[in-house]
C-alpha cells in the first residue's frame, strides 16, 4: 500500500473554535490550508499554537466557493496527491489516511473518492458529538453508483443529494475540468461534480468511514433549506445546466 500525501483545505468563513478541533483531527504529515478573511484571520492567528504548521491564505469574500478555490490555488505551491475539502466543523477520523491510501492506490484511475462519513450532531453541553447515523452523501440517493460503484452521470442529473465536502481529489481534476464555479450561491459542489462526470472523470464511493460530518440547525445546509422553494430550485436548474461549461458565467433567472 502507497502512502498517500494529502492536503486539507479548511475554509473558514466566521469565529468558530471547533476549527482547532478540525485541525487536531488532521493525521501528523498533511498539508492543512485555512482559507479566510483578514477579520476572522486576525482572530484566527491569534489563537493559533505558534509553532503550527497550518497555512494560512487570505480573500476579500467569505462565499465558500470563492474561500475553496483560494486554497486550492495555494496548494500548488506545495506538492500532494489528493487534496480534501474539509469544513471546519467537520473532524477526521484516525484511520483515515490509512483507508484512502488503499483505496486509491487500488483505485488509480479513479479522480474523487468519496468515503463514508459518520453522521453527528454537535451538543452544546459535551465534547463528543452524538452519532446520527453513517452515510456517504455522495451515494445517499438510490441508484447513484453504477455496479461497480462508478458514479452514473444520468442518475447524478436526476438528484442533487451530493456534497464535495469529505472526498478525496486528485489535483488534477482542478486543472482538467476546472475550479468551484464562484456565482453559485447554492449547489455549486453538485455542478462541480456533474462537470467532472460529464467530461469522463471518475467517481467513485469508499464503503469506509473517515470522518466525522457535523449537521446543526445554524449550518449552511440547513440555512439553504429555509430559503424559499423557488430559490433553491432556481439554484438547482442552473446547476444541471451549466456543467457544460467550464469557465463561470453571471446567471440569471431572469
Amino acid at each position: 500500500m502507497e502512502n498517500k500525501k494529502i492536503t486539507y483545505i479548511i475554509p473558514l468563513h466566521k469565529e468558530d473554535e471547533k476549527v482547532f478541533r478540525a485541525i487536531e483531527s488532521v493525521p501528523e504529515g498533511a498539508d492543512i490550508i485555512v482559507s479566510t478573511t483578514k477579520d476572522v484571520e486576525d482572530w484566527f492567528c491569534g489563537k493559533l499554537e505558534q509553532d503550527s504548521k497550518v497555512m494560512t491564505v487570505v480573500n476579500d469574500k467569505s462565499t465558500y466557493p470563492v474561500l475553496v478555490n483560494a486554497g486550492i490555488e495555494y496548494s500548488k505551491k506545495g506538492e500532494c496527491d489528493l487534496i480534501n475539502i474539509l469544513e471546519y466543523d467537520d473532524t477526521i477520523l484516525p484511520n483515515a489516511h490509512k483507508i484512502v491510501s488503499e483505496y486509491s492506490t487500488d483505485w488509480d484511475d479513479v479522480e474523487i473518492y468519496c468515503p463514508l462519513a459518520c453522521i453527528v450532531v454537535e451538543e452544546d453541553t459535551t465534547d463528543k458529538p452524538t452519532l446520527v447515523g453513517i452515510s456517504n452523501e455522495a451515494s445517499m440517493a438510490p441508484q447513484m453508483a453504477e455496479e461497480f460503484g462508478y458514479f452514473d452521470f444520468n442518475m447524478m442529473l436526476k438528484t442533487n443529494f451530493i456534497f464535495l465536502n469529505g472526498c478525496y481529489i486528485k489535483p488534477s481534476v482542478f486543472e482538467d475540468y476546472g475550479i468551484i464555479k464562484e456565482n453559485f450561491d447554492m449547489f455549486y459542489d453538485y455542478e462541480f461534480l456533474l462537470r467532472v462526470v460529464y467530461n469522463g472523470g471518475i467517481i467513485r464511493s469508499i464503503p469506509k468511514a473517515t470522518h466525522f460530518h457535523a449537521i446543526n440547525e445554524a449550518g449552511a445546509f440547513e440555512t439553504q433549506k429555509a430559503l424559499p422553494k423557488e430559490t433553491r430550485e432556481n439554484w438547482l436548474g442552473a446547476a444541471r445546466r451549466e456543467y457544460f461549461f467550464e469557465d463561470d458565467r453571471e446567471i440569471s433567472f431572469e
